[in-house]
């Protein structure tokens, strides 16, 4: 899967709050599992258990090379609580799952994150990746909310 996380006020918290989502964009399986895609919300402990989002518009495509696939969604904007406003700084994470087997519980054979440890955090403890402080910035400006939302 590839997750999405998203910290949508920014106010540097350490645990997943309601305005802290994740969405997991699964390939499904090129057979028989379609692709889908299912969403996480913070519930100040962590992330509440994912419900499909079935407004989430997902589709995937094997490369021809057979190398890997091409990935594609399309998130309304309320799936992560509304509309932006220009000049919003949103924290980003982007985080790419590797589980091939389907067995209960799944095990995690590979991931990549682009999240970095918030200062003085223990570089060899892998936990910094589920707090919003070490998310990435993600700025909208006026001319992308305009021409994304249509109402500027």
């Amino acid at each position: 899967s590839v997750d999405l996380r998203f910290d949508t006020d920014r106010d540097g918290d350490d645990d997943f709050d309601p305005n802290d989502f994740e969405l997991q964009l699964s390939p499904g399986d090129f057979a028989n599992l379609p692709p889908s895609a299912a969403l996480f919300i913070g519930n100040g402990r962590g992330f509440a258990n994912g419900n499909l989002a079935e407004e989430v518009k997902v589709e995937a495509r094997p490369l021809a090379t057979g190398g890997g696939y091409v990935l594609e969604a399309a998130v309304p904007w309320h799936v992560l609580g509304g509309r932006p406003e220009p000049g919003v700084l949103l924290g980003l994470g982007l985080q790419a799952n590797d589980i091939d087997r389907v067995v209960d519980p799944p095990p995690q054979e590979l991931m990549i994150s682009n999240l970095e440890p918030p200062p003085g955090y223990d570089t060899d403890d892998p936990r910094f990746i589920n707090e919003p402080s070490s998310f990435g910035t993600f700025h909208l400006d006026r001319a992308d909310v305009c021409a994304v939302t249509g109402g500027c």
